[in-house]
């Protein structure tokens, strides 16, 4: 299992960064906190909510789907509401349905047009 990635720094409005930040993680689907992780692998958990550290550095690995990330320092409360964090599989083979579908469109009309050149030089 490869699990996709959500990083930012939280900073207040003016851009000045928010040490030792709180970052909580939940689902938009049943408002549930969603399982965090260190790693793409998932083997390591971490705490949900997280805090961030003196450089304001917030990231974590978590099944794809859609989430509501709160953010809250001295500054006060930032929200981000239904972010969507893709799985990596899904998003390479959809890319990869998307291009193939692309293709097979071009090939249809490339062979449209030699079949109308052909026809055309025969006249």
């Amino acid at each position: 299992m490869t699990l996709p990635i959500w990083q930012a720094t939280i900073t207040d409005e003016d851009g000045t960064v928010q040490a030792s930040a709180s970052v909580e993680v939940r689902r938009e689907s049943d408002n549930g906190l969603a399982s965090l992780f260190s790693d793409r692998t998932g083997s390591s958990p971490i705490s949900n909510p997280m805090t961030t550290g003196a450089d304001g550095f917030a990231q974590f690995f978590v099944t794809g789907g859609e989430y509501k990330i709160t953010a809250t320092s001295a500054a006060g409360t930032k929200t981000w509401r239904w972010v969507e964090i893709q799985d990596f599989g899904t998003a390479a083979t959809n890319a990869t349905t998307d291009f193939l579908q692309t293709a097979n469109n071009l090939s249809d009309v490339t062979a449209a047009c030699l079949l109308y050149t052909s026809d055309a030089a025969d006249e």
